[in-house]
């Protein structure tokens, strides 16, 4: 691993906005979801008329209101998190040793992306396996063919 993907990494680990993007994320996404899916086996009219076309008590619904989540929520937290990346080095006032280091700028502004990326994919798969955990205690089964397709397509929407 290079130096500069390696400090990039621990700054991203260490962060408290890594960490609470990844759990809002992960866990606000999920609990979002299942409460959606509570919603829908209460049976109340008004409230399922109001979740729209995700409002059934199946894998289906439960993805659908989670992809509309991901959607609208995941704009924001993964859009923190790449600002922080590349923003906090003005914040904190080491732009400028940015420029001392024996790493070029153009690998840091890599490892930095690259940090990113791994991130969001750890993030994404993360989220796929809440909702499974989510699926299987809201009590839906095992998932079907359909349901990993779909759980496959809410981690591409979640990368």
């Amino acid at each position: 691993m290079s130096p500069a993907l390696s400090t990039e990494a621990v700054k991203l680990r260490s962060s408290l906005v890594g960490i609470v993007a990844t759990t809002a994320i992960v866990g606000g996404i999920a609990v979002l979801s299942g409460a959606m899916l509570l919603a829908v086996t209460s049976g109340q009219p008004d409230l399922v008329a109001k979740l729209g076309p995700g409002a059934t008590a199946d894998w289906a619904g439960l993805l659908f209101s989670a992809a509309q989540i991901t959607g609208a929520g995941g704009l924001l937290g993964y859009g923190i998190v790449l600002a922080w990346i590349f923003g906090r080095e003005f914040s904190d006032a080491t732009v400028s040793a940015l420029f001392a280091l024996p790493v070029g700028r153009g690998s840091i502004a890599a490892a930095k992306i690259a940090v990113f990326a791994l991130w969001s994919v750890g993030t994404a798969l993360a989220l796929a396996g809440a909702l499974v955990v989510v699926g299987l205690v809201g009590g839906l089964g095992a998932p079907t063919s359909e349901a990993w397709a779909g759980l496959a397509r809410q981690t591409a929407l979640g990368c």
